[in-house]
């Protein structure tokens, strides 16, 4: 469990210490075995992916996306027809199902799906009388990823609702969710907006006045991202936009570095080396705190390499979670520790630069007695919390953003988009600890 404790430069702490007691006898180092892992903190690659992939194509055929598909040779119309040779290009082998949805969902034919009779496809009863995304978000099988095409919303109301299906059938299960904006021509009806459904009709040549679409990823967000690579290969390649993708995965960083040093300036009683322990992610350090010493200062510099196209991370809301584990006196170097929170490490100031964090850091006299001498092992998380300016949307979703889109005012924007954007993010944020680096102090008092 996460708890807020006290903010020293916007950095909120909190700390996981773990520590060996020492009493007549020399208890050893304890032993975690997340000091072998670094999956808790950073996703695997795409490297990792199987090259199959079994996905299901949803095509949102309500009355409003018909005006993307009614303009021949729009980018809409384009993209449908490229996406399965850019589904394919990532795979050895590709199983896809095709659907439509809207009031309700049902499968349908691939030939269907290429839009060759649009005004048949966004007539069907049952079907194109409102957008229902909510009940699309989702396969029946978690085995299989599905894409989804669409323009969001049926009215205003729509993004509470939206948002709690993606949090609830998404983010609470492990499943990442990738959304690409894809601006395309447009002759049709608005619905979403605040004002009676309006006529709109982009101008030709003029790509500000293009009306978005979006294709919603859910399942691997790797996999996503091989998807998108290939359309920059297809007849859709100048409308795929880097800057208007969005991934939200169970991980926020790729990698991440670690290094500690001590303070330059007056004499101190501790000293700094290169754990001696084999550490592959290179997170660990040794300290050795010299006779006399009390509270000293240790420097943490974090370098974070956040997750291709994630959110914009805020590195200044940094917080650390805490526990303290000891292991009695004379137990096993793989005895289980006990747990247990303590105030030993304090963040004493914070600064970012880029995309490193400075963290100077003061370690006191353990609270126990039996522990002033004797091996220490500390444990540091890095974590943003799930609140407000932590993590930012991109600028595009933003920019096409309309709180009341209308005839002669923004009349191409999605009502409610960045508001959706922020609550989807905000939503992924507060499903688990978004943790982007980890480090392991392995601390010895004289």
């Amino acid at each position: 469990m996460i708890r807020r404790a006290r903010s020293i430069a916007s950095l909120f702490c909190a700390l996981i210490v773990l520590g060996a007691a020492s009493c007549g006898e020399k208890a050893p180092m304890p032993h975690l075995v997340d000091e072998e892992t670094n999956a808790d903190i950073v996703g695997p690659t795409d490297k990792h992916l199987e090259l199959a992939l079994d996905a299901e194509v949803l095509i949102d055929a309500t009355t409003s996306m018909s005006g993307y598909a009614t303009v021949e040779g729009s980018v809409f119309n384009r993209f449908v027809e490229e996406l399965e040779a850019a589904i394919r290009s990532g795979a050895k082998q590709a199983k896809l199902a095709f659907y439509k949805f809207g009031t309700s969902v049902r499968p349908i034919e691939r030939e269907v799906a290429v839009l060759r009779k649009p005004a048949a496809f966004f007539a069907e009863k049952g079907i194109f009388e409102q957008t229902r995304l909510e009940d699309a978000i989702d396969s029946p099988d978690p085995a299989k990823d599905r894409i989804i095409l669409t323009d969001l919303f049926q009215n205003e109301g729509d993004v509470n609702k939206v948002v709690a299906a993606f949090k609830e059938k998404c983010f609470d299960r492990g499943r990442d969710v990738g959304i690409l904006m894809v601006r395309s021509e447009f002759d049709g009806v608005v619905y979403d907006a605040k004002v009676p459904p309006y006529r709109y009709v982009s101008k030709a040549g003029e790509l500000a006045s293009n009306r978005a679409f979006f294709a919603i990823f859910v399942g691997d967000a790797a996999r996503f991202g091989r998807i998108v690579e290939a359309l920059k290969s297809t007849r859709v390649a100048s409308a795929i936009d880097d800057g208007a993708f969005l991934v939200l995965s169970r991980h926020a960083v790729k990698g991440y570095k670690v290094r500690f040093e001590v303070p330059k300036g007056k004499a101190r009683k501790i000293r700094v080396t290169k754990s001696g322990k084999p550490n592959p992610f290179e997170n660990g350090v040794d300290v050795h705190l010299l006779p006399g010493a009390a509270e000293e200062e240790l420097v943490a510099r974090v370098t974070i390499d956040p997750v291709p196209f994630g959110p914009q991370l805020t590195l200044e809301k940094l917080y650390l979670i805490a526990k303290q584990a000891t292991v009695k006196p004379g137990g096993r170097v793989k005895e289980t520790p006990v747990i247990r929170d303590t105030d030993e490490i304090r963040p004493k100031s914070l600064t970012v630069q880029d995309q490193t964090l400075t963290a100077t850091l003061s370690i006191g006299v353990p609270s126990d007695p039996v522990r002033t001498k004797g091996k220490t092992l500390y444990k540091l998380l890095f974590a943003l919390p799930a609140e407000l300016g932590a993590f930012e949307p991109p600028a595009r979703f933003v920019e096409q953003s309309s709180d009341d889109p209308r005839p002669g005012a923004g009349p191409e924007k999605t009502i409610n988009l960045e508001k959706f954007t922020r609550d989807l993010i905000r939503a992924w944020a507060t499903a688990q600890p978004r943790y982007v680096a980890k480090a392991y102090i392995r601390a010895e008092r004289k």
